[in-house]
Order: structure tokens, then C-alpha cells, then sequence
């Protein structure tokens, strides 16, 4: 077998009798929070003519132009000609024998591990999702608020940086900053100020800026179904920035006198002067003084002066400021024949605000003070400072990289560098079902192999950062972990109905990883009037002390939940108190208030929302099947040497199932010797041997009574039509389209309000297999489960609430 090597185009000369091995890994059992690829220790090449060219005598460090052994460049792997991997190369050193360079050693690297190099450490505050700036304004918050923005890419929530409470009593007027009563029936300065909301985005934008700023394409197996594509990120740079908002050079149009003001730079010149010798004085005194447009007498502004490039002097004020009294900069005289301040004038506010503004200025010659010599007015005309939500200044500070690694941990994703530049996403169970099979057996040399007990573990820790916010502070207080996070132990025995490990903790390590993401604790309100459970819940975004927390960033889901028996208040920018009484989008962690589809939770928690268990888990849909069949008591990883022809070697994918005589194996990964052709196999033996099955890991979809679309993968059914199964209710309700593997299925508005459902099942049937998935949709009038006196204990142990809480 001849074995070719390509750095670009450029084919490289081999030494006749140089053993490379090319591993390949997509998974580590000992590690499964790891994604890896393919790649070479080292690899030594001659010193040749035609490579001393192509690394263009790369050792002689005098020569310009050399070969830049700084970064990778892109090449092949070809065996019998045909391609066997594509990756990139480093040099990594020459060899230099008398003189003379010997050899050249190169490293060779799958494309998996170049997406970091792609994505280099840029921060998602990199991206451009301008698309999906807005004005900042009450207008636009009710609205994301009520309905959405963007046909639901931008949604606003009641996360706020204050504490909620419900009290339909007129007689409760609390409104603070750190305290708020937002029942419709409260006092008349209660409720929702629009600006303490903050706005949140779909994941899957996220996701298209990055392809777009990287011309790269992330395949939709994974990124393209509900699960994904129904998430949001809540947009919370830090605790103390506020959303919107713009600060603005005031802009000068005219002086009475032309003195001082350079209008074209909005630069102002001032010479101070003092030398006692001769008598010379000469300060200024500067007053800039700000009228606001009518409609905007109410919004709080801040006057900044920049003397010299520096903030020296900010000055807070709502409505005109001449009367505070006028904003006044004092410049004293210097302490030489003549220094020159160059001054300029800011205004900040954090919504939209139009104003006027007068620059009053005042030069004097003797000690202060004293009648001004010289007098210039400067004015400006209406200056508008615009409030704009920059999406990209609102994403939380992370990496990139730290972005997508996070994503493919939290939902056991494989990754897999595509030859045309693409990468292949989806979950470990759904590239499991797409390998192909392979009986190996003639080409395994049996008279030698090794069984191995392999890595076992013991323990496994599934976590969130750290929590920051109160309600999840007091839950790890009372729980000795954070909501949402898992820590579960693995033993020789277990309860038969249940599943609980209830027998001795296995004999191996532990493994623990942290999601760059952290979970906030919701909380549902009561109405304190009578202690009734509302249709409000929010998340307070607040520390121990009640102060404003900086949680890393937080990903959640969201239903569109219906409050007209929780009617609440909402502060627009006018200052006007309007009520929103019919539906707002609420946070979840979960999808949807019935039955959740999916969560953002690791563990089984119970529901803030209703107290209900949340079964669909992180944990159960993506690790618990992969660990229970890794640790196994039947398990063992087999070490097999092999010879295996080209037509599997150069066709071999890590999701592959190997048949080894009568038994069955997956490959923990491979390595193979470029020189003799012989394959080292790490295999663990499978317990499920279907080849290509047509599955979903979704059984049942639950919806509310809105026109929506939820889309699921179902492996290896890209011609195959569904049948609809009618169960009483008709199949006309839902429309069915697809791309390749992913179902969309697109349901009507289900607009009774009598408290019914209507079901059906989808039947897809491949190769003599069927999947069924069981549709519910519930109407308008379908109410959500209530909590009963077990579950109401939960809410208690993890926190009580109430209006003092200040």
C-alpha cells in the first residue's frame, strides 16, 4: 500500500521505511466530555530537494521569505491514491547534520481542532447581529414583552435586578429600586418599569453570526430541531450597565461672538494665565446649561465636561438644569505666562433624549470673583441622544470557543470536521444511528489481543457555574449543589424499578465539568392578599444582599402563558400605567408549562412553574443512555491489531459498528501505521447492533394552542413519508415538511377555550421499522397544573419571599 502526503498541493518525498500513525477519535470513554479528531505524534520526512523547496530551507533563519512554520497549513493523507484524511500540517523541526539539513519533522492535524485556530479568541461580543438592533423604548419592550420582535428572535422577559411581588391592594404603593410591587390592583406608582427588562435572543442567531463571520456552516442535525432552536439567551453584559441609552458630543451651531468655540470640532480653546511679575490674570468660568425638547422633561441625563481628553466633572439632572444651579466648570489660573485647556461638552442618558443646550462663558482677569471681562454665548440646537439595544454589546462576555464548547457538553454533542469545510453537529445518540457496518473478522489477528477492565467511574458531577443569584445560592445552601446540576454515583447494583443505585460504589475516578452557563432559580408569585398562586413568574436577578447580581451567561426556554387572572402593571416611558392582562412570554426551564418536551436542567428538578418533576432532562435525553451502556457490567474495551483493506480503512467513521465473528463493537478509536498498513482497534462491545435504525428521541410532542412548529430528528428517514393516525380528532391540524432528517411539524392554532386537547400519532416506518410519535396540542382554555401540598413544600425549602424582604 503506497502512502502520499500533500502540504497543499505540493507532494512531500518520504523516507522508505518511516512509521507514522495517524490516530482517530472522535470520543474518549475516559474523558466524555471530550471531542477530539485525528492527528500524528510526529512524522519525519528527508531533507530532500524537492522538500528543502517546499520548506524553503526553513533552518537557515538569514534567508527571507522562509516557510512559516508559525501556523498549519492545509494538506492530505492519500493511500493507493485514494483520500484517506485531510487535515493540516505544522512543522515542528529540522534536523541538521553537519551542516546540512537531515530531516524535516511535521505533525499532522485532523480539521476538528482548527475551528479554534477559525474562531482564534474572539468574544461573542465580536459578532454581528445588527440585524436584530432596535430602539430601546417602552414601545419595544411592551411589545417583546407582549408579543416579540423579530418574529421571535428578540423576546422580552421579567428577568429585573429588583425584587417582585404580588399584592392586588391598592393601598401597597412600593416602588424602589431594589423593591416592587407589580400587581394591576396595587398602588398607582407600582409595577414593571419598562427599562428594568432586558431583552433576549434566539441561541440559533448566535450561532448564524458565527457562521457568517467565519464562513463556516455548522450542520442543522442537532441546531435545526426545537430542542435548539426554541432556546434564548438573556442579554446581560454585566450588573451595572444598563441596556440602551447613548452619550453624544454636545454639538455647537452658533456663538454671539465667536471667541473660544471651535464650531466645527465642538472643541472649545481657553488660556489660562498668571505671572504676578506683570500683573497678568486670566481664568474662565464655563456653564453649560441643558433645556430638553418637550416630552422629554422627565428623562435623567448626566453633563459630562472633558478637559483636556479627560472626564473631569459629571453632573446628574431630569428637566432644564439652569436651575440646579447652572452646571459650572471652573478653569483657575495656570502658573506660568500661558497654558491652553481644550474643553468639550457630553451628554448621557440611558433612553432616548432631545434636548437644547447654552454654553455660557465667562473670562476673567483678576482673583475671583470678579466682573468677566469677556462674555460668549455657544449654542446648540436640538441634539438627540438616540437609545439604541445593540445586541452585540449585550451578549455576556465569553469566548467564542468557550460559547461552543459549552454547547456541545451541556447537550452530549459530537463534532465532526466535514471535508468540505463544513462540521457536523448532533447529538452522541443520533450520530451513533447513522454508522455503518463492517464484518472485520478475516482481518483480525487473533493469536494475540487484549480484554480490558478499561476506565471506570464512579462518580460524575454535571454542573452549571457557580450561582450568583439568591434563589439559586439558598437552593445549594439547602441541597449541597446548585439547581439543575447532577451528581450522581455509579454502582454494582440497582433498584429494578426505579433505576436508583442502591448497591456498592464502583472501584474507578471521578469526573466532574462545568458549563460555562448558569442556572437562575425562578420564582412563581403568589398573590399576597390571599396567598393564590398567579400566572407571574420572573426571575430576580439579585444577590444575597439584594443588590444587583453579574450572572454568567443564562439560557433558558419560553412560553407564551397567559395572565388574564394576574393582570399586572406596566410603566411606560411617559410615566403612564397601562395593564397587561392577556399573554407576556415568561422564562422556563423547561418547554412549555404542560408536559415539557426538553429542559436546561441536568438533574430531575421540580418545576418552579407547577411543581411537576421535570423527567426530560439533559441527563436522561443525552448521557444517561451513553453512560449506562459505558459502564455496563458486561463492558469491556477489546485491543485488537488488525490489517484492514482500503476500501473500509479509507471509509471507517468513528460511529461505525465493527463485527468481530459473532460479537459486536463500537470504536473508542484507531490508530493506523502509514508505513505497514497495520490498524490498532479500541473497541468497546455494544450492546444495541442496529444498523442505520430509523429513531426519534422524541416519543411525544406536547404544545400549547398557538400556530407553531416543532421540529424533530428521526434518523435514517430521509424518504420516508409519515402516516398520520387519526385518534377522534381529526389529522388535518398539523402539516408535515422536511429537510433531510429533520420533521417539521407545523400545527394550527387550536382557538376553543373549552379546556380539551386533540392527539394524534405519526407513524414513520423504514426498512420494516416503525417510530411513532404521539402529538398532543391543548386549547386556549386548557389550564396548568396547580401545586398541591407536597409540592408547595419544595417552593418553601428553597426560599420564602415576602414584601419586607428589602
Amino acid at each position: 500500500m503506497r502512502t502520499t502526503l500533500y502540504i497543499g498541493e505540493w507532494k512531500v518525498d518520504q523516507f522508505g521505511d518511516e512509521a507514522a500513525t495517524v490516530v482517530s477519535s472522535v470520543l474518549d470513554i475516559t474523558d466524555i466530555t471530550k471531542n477530539t479528531g485525528d492527528y500524528t505524534k510526529t512524522f519525519t520526512v528527508p531533507a530532500s530537494k524537492r522538500n528543502n523547496i517546499l520548506f524553503k530551507h526553513w533552518y537557515d533563519a538569514n534567508i527571507d521569505n522562509s516557510f512559516d512554520a508559525r501556523t498549519k497549513i492545509d494538506g492530505r493523507i492519500e493511500l493507493d491514491y485514494i483520500p484517506f484524511k485531510s487535515g493540516k500540517w505544522r512543522l515542528s523541526k529540522v534536523s541538521v547534520k553537519k551542516n546540512k539539513p537531515s530531516s524535516y519533522t511535521i505533525n499532522f492535524f485532523g480539521k476538528l481542532p482548527s475551528l479554534k485556530e477559525i474562531v482564534k479568541k474572539d468574544y461573542l461580543t465580536d459578532l454581528n447581529l445588527s440585524a436584530y438592533d432596535h430602539d430601546y423604548d417602552s414601545a419595544n419592550v411592551e411589545l417583546g414583552l407582549k408579543s416579540g420582535l423579530f418574529s421571535l428572535d428578540i423576546i422580552y422577559t421579567l428577568f429585573v435586578k429588583k425584587q417582585y411581588y404580588y399584592n392586588d391592594n391598592a393601598s401597597d404603593n412600593t416602588q424602589t429600586d431594589s423593591l416592587a410591587n407589580i400587581a394591576w390592583g396595587g398602588g398607582s406608582n407600582t409595577g414593571v418599569i419598562w427599562n428594568d427588562l432586558r431583552a433576549s435572543i434566539k441561541m440559533i442567531r448566535i450561532i448564524e453570526a458565527i457562521e457568517s463571520k467565519y464562513s463556516i456552516v455548522f450542520s442543522r442535525d442537532f441546531f435545526g430541531t426545537s430542542e435548539f432552536t426554541n432556546l434564548y439567551m438573556w442579554l446581560n453584559p454585566d450588573k451595572d450597565k444598563n441596556p440602551g441609552g447613548d452619550i453624544n458630543v454636545v454639538d455647537w451651531f452658533y456663538s454671539a461672538n465667536d471667541y473660544w468655540m471651535n464650531l466645527t470640532t465642538d472643541v472649545g480653546s481657553y488660556e489660562v494665565i498668571n505671572t504676578p511679575a506683570s500683573g497678568d490674570s486670566r481664568y474662565f468660568e464655563l456653564s453649560c446649561i441643558i433645556h430638553p425638547e418637550p416630552g422629554f422633561g422627565t428623562v435623567p441625563y448626566t453633563v459630562i465636561s472633558v478637559k483636556d481628553g479627560s472626564e473631569e466633572v459629571t453632573s446628574e439632572h431630569t428637566g432644564d438644569n439652569d436651575a440646579n444651579p447652572n452646571f459650572t466648570v471652573l478653569l483657575p489660573q495656570g502658573n506660568d505666562s500661558g497654558t491652553t485647556h481644550l474643553m468639550q461638552w457630553k451628554v448621557l442618558s440611558e433612553e432616548e433624549f432631545q434636548y437644547r443646550a447654552v454654553l455660557v462663558q465667562k473670562e476673567f482677569t483678576n482673583a475671583y470673583p470678579n466682573t468677566a471681562v469677556r462674555t460668549d454665548e455657544t449654542t446648540a440646537g436640538v441634539n438627540i441622544n438616540e437609545s439604541i439595544f445593540v445586541i452585540s454589546e449585550e451578549l455576556p462576555k465569553m469566548k467564542i470557543i468557550d460559547f461552543i464548547k459549552g454547547l456541545l457538553n451541556m447537550f452530549k454533542l459530537v463534532i465532526v470536521a466535514q471535508d468540505d469545510g463544513s462540521y457536523y453537529i448532533n447529538t452522541l445518540n443520533g450520530f451513533y444511528s447513522e454508522g455503518e457496518l463492517y464484518d472485520v473478522t478475516k482481518h483480525i489477528e487473533f493469536n494475540s489481543f487484549d480484554v480490558e477492565r478499561g476506565v471506570i467511574l464512579n462518580e460524575i458531577e454535571l454542573k452549571f457555574k457557580e450561582p450568583t443569584t439568591i434563589l439559586n445560592i439558598e437552593f445549594e445552601k439547602n441541597n449541597r449543589r446548585g439547581y439543575g446540576d447532577i451528581e450522581t454515583t455509579l454502582t454494582d447494583e440497582q433498584d429494578p424499578i426505579t433505576g436508583e443505585e442502591i448497591g456498592n460504589l464502583l472501584d474507578g475516578d471521578s469526573l466532574t465539568f462545568e458549563l460555562p452557563f448558569e442556572q437562575i432559580l425562578y420564582e412563581r408569585l403568589t398573590d399576597q392578599v390571599d396567598d393564590s398562586i398567579t400566572k407571574i413568574q420572573y426571575g430576580a436577578i439579585i444577590d444575597e444582599d439584594r443588590e444587583p447580581a453579574n450572572p454568567a451567561a443564562h439560557i433558558f426556554y419560553s412560553s407564551f402563558t397567559s395572565i388574564n387572572s394576574s393582570s399586572i402593571a406596566f410603566i411606560r416611558d411617559t410615566g403612564t400605567r397601562i395593564i397587561l392582562n392577556n399573554f407576556i412570554w415568561t422564562a422556563f426551564h423547561h418547554s412549555g408549562t404542560l408536559q415539557p418536551n426538553y429542559s436546561t436542567l441536568f438533574n430531575a428538578e421540580f418545576s418552579t412553574w407547577d411543581g411537576v418533576v421535570v423527567n426530560n432532562n439533559l441527563y436522561s435525553r443525552h448521557y444517561a443512555d451513553y453512560i449506562s451502556t459505558i459502564f455496563n457490567i458486561k463492558k469491556r474495551t477489546f485491543k485488537y491489531t488488525a490489517h484492514l483493506p482500503i476500501h473500509i480503512i479509507t471509509k471507517l467513521e468513528l460511529n461505525d459498528i465493527l463485527k468481530i465473528k459473532e460479537n459486536y463493537y463500537r470504536i473508542d478509536k484507531y490508530s493506523y501505521n502509514l508505513l505497514t498498513g497495520k490498524t490498532d482497534l479500541n473497541l468497546v462491545n455494544s450492546f444495541d447492533n442496529t444498523i442505520n435504525p430509523t429513531r426519534s428521541q422524541e416519543e411525544s410532542i406536547f404544545v400549547d394552542y398557538r400556530a407553531q412548529t416543532e421540529t424533530i430528528l428521526i434518523t435514517n428517514s430521509d424518504a420516508v413519508v409519515p402516516t398520520k393516525i387519526d385518534q377522534g380528532y381529526g389529522t388535518s391540524w398539523i402539516t408535515l415538511t422536511a429537510t433531510g432528517d429533520n420533521k417539521h411539524i407545523a400545527f394550527d392554532e387550536f382557538g376553543t377555550e373549552t379546556g380539551a386537547r386533540r392527539v394524534m400519532f405519526l407513524e414513520y416506518t423504514s426498512s420494516g421499522e416503525s417510530v411513532f410519535v404521539f402529538l398532543s396540542q391543548s386549547d386556549k382554555g386548557k389550564k396548568a397544573l396547580t401545586f398541591d401540598s407536597d409540592q408547595i413544600k419544595f417552593d418553601s425549602d428553597i426560599i420564602t419571599w415576602d414584601q419586607n424582604l428589602t
